[in-house]
């Protein structure tokens, strides 16, 4: 009986950690135009998201605003 695809090795093949940060970036680049968010009249794309989010991440890091380095 042939190997349960559980039971394979991990390799960049067949395995990526699926983070929100890679859901997004990926996101953006194959559907960039596809909807991301609807909220009453407003509407945006995976491309709008993005860009919020670098926007956003880039805001935080200025202002020392990131990971906490405590135990």
């Amino acid at each position: 009986m042939g190997q349960d695809i559980d039971d394979l090795p991990k390799n960049a093949a067949n395995f990526t950690a699926l983070t929100l940060l890679w859901f997004l970036d990926r996101a953006a680049l194959v559907h960039p135009n596809k909807t991301s968010l609807l909220h009453g009249s407003l509407r945006y794309t995976w491309r709008d998201t993005y860009n919020r989010c670098r926007r956003l991440a880039s805001s935080l890091s200025k202002h020392s605003i990131g990971l906490s380095s405590t135990k």
